[in-house]
Protein backbone atom coordinates (compact mmCIF):
# COMPACT_ATOMS: atom_id res chain seq x y z
CA UNK A 1 0.00 0.00 0.00
CA UNK A 2 2.81 2.38 0.79
CA UNK A 3 4.46 1.81 -2.62
CA UNK A 4 1.13 2.48 -4.38
CA UNK A 5 0.85 5.78 -2.54
CA UNK A 6 4.41 6.70 -3.54
CA UNK A 7 3.71 5.80 -7.17
CA UNK A 8 0.66 8.08 -7.29
CA UNK A 9 2.67 10.95 -5.79
CA UNK A 10 5.39 10.45 -8.41
CA UNK A 11 2.82 10.28 -11.22
CA UNK A 12 1.17 13.48 -9.98
CA UNK A 13 4.54 15.23 -9.82
CA UNK A 14 5.34 14.17 -13.40
CA UNK A 15 1.98 15.47 -14.66
CA UNK A 16 2.47 18.80 -12.89
CA UNK A 17 6.05 19.15 -14.12
CA UNK A 18 5.17 18.31 -17.73
CA UNK A 19 2.22 20.74 -17.79
CA UNK A 20 4.47 23.43 -16.31
CA UNK A 21 7.07 22.77 -19.02
CA UNK A 22 4.40 22.85 -21.74
CA UNK A 23 3.17 26.28 -20.67
CA UNK A 24 6.55 27.86 -19.97
CA UNK A 25 8.80 26.42 -22.71
CA UNK A 26 8.04 29.04 -25.39
CA UNK A 27 7.78 31.92 -22.92
CA UNK A 28 11.21 33.31 -23.78
CA UNK A 29 10.05 33.86 -27.37
CA UNK A 30 6.65 35.30 -26.42
CA UNK A 31 8.04 38.87 -26.32
CA UNK A 32 8.96 38.51 -30.00
CA UNK A 33 5.58 37.14 -31.03
CA UNK A 34 4.43 39.21 -34.03
CA UNK A 35 0.84 38.95 -32.79
CA UNK A 36 1.96 40.98 -29.79
CA UNK A 37 3.38 43.65 -32.14
CA UNK A 38 7.06 42.96 -31.44
CA UNK A 39 9.06 41.39 -34.22
CA UNK A 40 8.55 39.82 -37.62
CA UNK A 41 8.90 36.16 -38.52
CA UNK A 42 11.83 35.30 -40.79
CA UNK A 43 11.63 32.33 -43.19
CA UNK A 44 8.84 29.84 -43.72
CA UNK A 45 6.55 28.58 -40.94
CA UNK A 46 7.06 25.08 -39.55
CA UNK A 47 4.72 22.70 -41.43
CA UNK A 48 1.71 21.47 -39.48
CA UNK A 49 1.49 17.64 -39.35
CA UNK A 50 -1.40 16.03 -41.23
CA UNK A 51 -4.47 15.57 -39.05
CA UNK A 52 -3.55 18.40 -36.68
CA UNK A 53 -5.84 21.41 -36.27
CA UNK A 54 -4.75 24.40 -38.31
CA UNK A 55 -3.29 27.23 -36.23
CA UNK A 56 -1.27 30.34 -36.97
CA UNK A 57 2.16 29.58 -38.44
CA UNK A 58 4.95 28.72 -36.05
CA UNK A 59 8.27 30.30 -36.96
CA UNK A 60 11.77 29.54 -35.69
CA UNK A 61 13.23 33.03 -36.11
CA UNK A 62 11.92 36.50 -35.29
CA UNK A 63 13.58 39.86 -35.98
CA UNK A 64 12.88 43.52 -35.41
CA UNK A 65 14.58 46.87 -35.95
CA UNK A 66 13.95 49.64 -33.45
CA UNK A 67 16.00 52.78 -33.07
CA UNK A 68 18.67 51.51 -35.46
CA UNK A 69 19.18 48.23 -33.56
CA UNK A 70 18.43 44.91 -35.25
CA UNK A 71 17.51 42.12 -32.83
CA UNK A 72 17.21 38.48 -33.93
CA UNK A 73 15.75 35.71 -31.75
CA UNK A 74 15.65 31.98 -32.41
CA UNK A 75 12.75 30.16 -30.77
CA UNK A 76 14.76 26.93 -30.89
CA UNK A 77 18.55 27.35 -30.81
CA UNK A 78 20.29 26.26 -34.02
CA UNK A 79 23.99 26.63 -33.18
CA UNK A 80 26.20 29.31 -34.68
CA UNK A 81 24.50 31.30 -37.44
CA UNK A 82 25.77 33.52 -40.22
CA UNK A 83 23.46 36.40 -41.13
CA UNK A 84 23.70 38.71 -44.14
CA UNK A 85 21.79 42.00 -43.85
CA UNK A 86 21.19 44.02 -47.03
CA UNK A 87 19.08 47.01 -48.02
CA UNK A 88 18.34 48.98 -51.18
CA UNK A 89 21.09 51.47 -50.34
CA UNK A 90 23.58 48.72 -49.36
CA UNK A 91 23.04 45.70 -51.67
CA UNK A 92 26.33 44.08 -50.57
CA UNK A 93 25.34 44.41 -46.93
CA UNK A 94 26.94 43.34 -43.69
CA UNK A 95 27.64 39.79 -42.48
CA UNK A 96 27.39 38.76 -38.84
CA UNK A 97 28.15 35.49 -37.05
CA UNK A 98 26.43 34.76 -33.74
CA UNK A 99 25.29 31.91 -31.46
CA UNK A 100 21.52 31.42 -31.64
CA UNK A 101 21.08 30.40 -28.00
CA UNK A 102 20.53 34.04 -26.98
CA UNK A 103 19.00 37.06 -28.75
CA UNK A 104 21.51 38.79 -31.04
CA UNK A 105 21.51 42.59 -31.43
CA UNK A 106 23.58 44.87 -33.63
CA UNK A 107 23.42 48.41 -34.95
CA UNK A 108 22.27 48.65 -38.57
CA UNK A 109 21.70 51.39 -41.16
CA UNK A 110 18.12 52.45 -40.54
CA UNK A 111 17.77 54.94 -43.41
CA UNK A 112 15.97 52.44 -45.66
CA UNK A 113 12.36 51.49 -44.89
CA UNK A 114 13.15 47.76 -44.89
CA UNK A 115 16.06 45.34 -44.51
CA UNK A 116 16.55 41.95 -46.14
CA UNK A 117 17.91 39.17 -43.92
CA UNK A 118 19.38 35.81 -44.85
CA UNK A 119 20.39 33.57 -41.95
CA UNK A 120 22.18 30.23 -42.39
CA UNK A 121 22.43 27.86 -39.41
CA UNK A 122 25.10 25.27 -38.54
CA UNK A 123 23.09 22.51 -40.20
CA UNK A 124 22.61 24.52 -43.42
CA UNK A 125 19.01 25.65 -42.87
CA UNK A 126 18.43 29.05 -44.49
CA UNK A 127 15.94 31.61 -43.25
CA UNK A 128 15.29 34.68 -45.36
CA UNK A 129 12.86 37.54 -45.25
CA UNK A 130 12.35 41.28 -45.11
CA UNK A 131 11.57 43.37 -42.06
CA UNK A 132 10.36 46.94 -41.71
CA UNK A 133 12.62 49.48 -40.05
CA UNK A 134 10.89 51.29 -37.20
Amino acid sequence: MNSKFSFSKIAAAIVIASSYAAFTAPAYAWDFNPNMGTGSPIGEPIPIPVGRPKAPGIYDVYAQVKGGTLTVLFVRPAGVCVMNVTSDSDPIGQTYSFPSEMPFSTTVDSTDPKLSLEIVTDDGTTYSGEIQVE
